[in-house]
Formats: C-alpha cells, sequence, structure tokens
C-alpha cells in the first residue's frame, strides 16, 4: 500500500492503528498495511466500521472516567489492529483482544472484508482471482499479463547479461 493511503488510514482511524508507531518487538502493524492499494477501498471500509465501535467504547470509557491508556486487558480495552497484510493471495486482518460483547460482530465483517478481497485486484481494485504457483496474488486479468510482461522482460534482461558475461571458470 502507498505511504499516502497508511497515513490516510491511521490517520482516519487513529484507535483501531494505535499501534502503527509501535516497535517491532510489540507489534507487526509497525510494518504498515504490507498488502497492494487495491483493497484499500476493502480495509477502509472495514476499518470504518471497527473504529465506530472504539468510538463507542471511548464513549464509554470517558462516561466512567476510566483514563483511555488503561491496561490493554480491561473491560473496556480498545480494538487495535496488530497486522494487516497479504498471505497466499488473500487478505489477513488480525486484531488484538476483542471485548466479548463486540467479538462476533467483528469477525463477520472481517469474515467478508477477507472474502471481499478474495475476487478483488491487489492491485488496482478490480475484480481478480488468485493467480500463480509460487508467490500466490490476487490479480485481474490486465495486472497479470503486466506482471507476466514484467517478469518476461527480467527474464530476457537476465539471460542477456549472463550471455554477455561468458561462461564462469
Amino acid at each position: 500500500m502507498s505511504p499516502e493511503h497508511d497515513e490516510e488510514l491511521v490517520k482516519k482511524y487513529p484507535l483501531l492503528y494505535a499501534q502503527r508507531e509501535m516497535s517491532m518487538r510489540d507489534t507487526c502493524m509497525c510494518w504498515g498495511f504490507e498488502c497492494g492499494p487495491g483493497w484499500y477501498d476493502i480495509i477502509d471500509r472495514l476499518s470504518a466500521k471497527i473504529e465506530a465501535i472504539n468510538n463507542e467504547i471511548k464513549a464509554e470509557r470517558e462516561a466512567h472516567s476510566v483514563e483511555l491508556d488503561a491496561e490493554p486487558y480491561d473491560d473496556l480495552c480498545f480494538i487495535e489492529a496488530v497486522q494487516v497484510k497479504e498471505k497466499f493471495g488473500g487478505l489477513r486482518f488480525y486484531l488484538g483482544p476483542v471485548l466479548a460483547k463486540y467479538d462476533e460482530q467483528v469477525y463477520k465483517w472481517i469474515e467478508e472484508a477477507e472474502q471481499e478481497a478474495e475476487k478483488t485486484c491487489e492491485r488496482c481494485g478490480k475484480p481478480g482471482k488468485a493467480r500463480g504457483g509460487g508467490w500466490i496474488m490476487t490479480l485481474c486479468d490486465g495486472c497479470k499479463r503486466e506482471d507476466d510482461e514484467s517478469k518476461e522482460k527480467a527474464l530476457k534482461e537476465y539471460k542477456e547479461k549472463r550471455k554477455k558475461e561468458g561462461p564462469k571458470a
């Protein structure tokens, strides 16, 4: 995902992405959003739903005078993303603890987003499908064609370079 999209998501959903600036010793969110820009809209919609719950929790904390930096496992902990990435051509959206009363709904939303990503090109957001044998990516026909052409060009350049260098002794 582009640095601009990364920054925008963190700014729009500060409670959900509170771990974005934490150390790699504490969270995988420090690496940012490890997927292509084609899934931005999917992640944005999912984030908006989860952040709405976080805002409910925030209001409840304020009503009960609970410090906003209270222990992460208390009865009013915010839902925080610990990693958002692509794996095996699919979106993976991992969270820290979720209050029981929100658990079922939040994980349903995540499952729906992951299913939508399975049919959405990770690069451009058009309809796509899982492709590849080694590294699997969800791509549309156009992005798959570009990917194939790029790999073909790189292989050709490599072979030409090796031919110019000659055999190694």
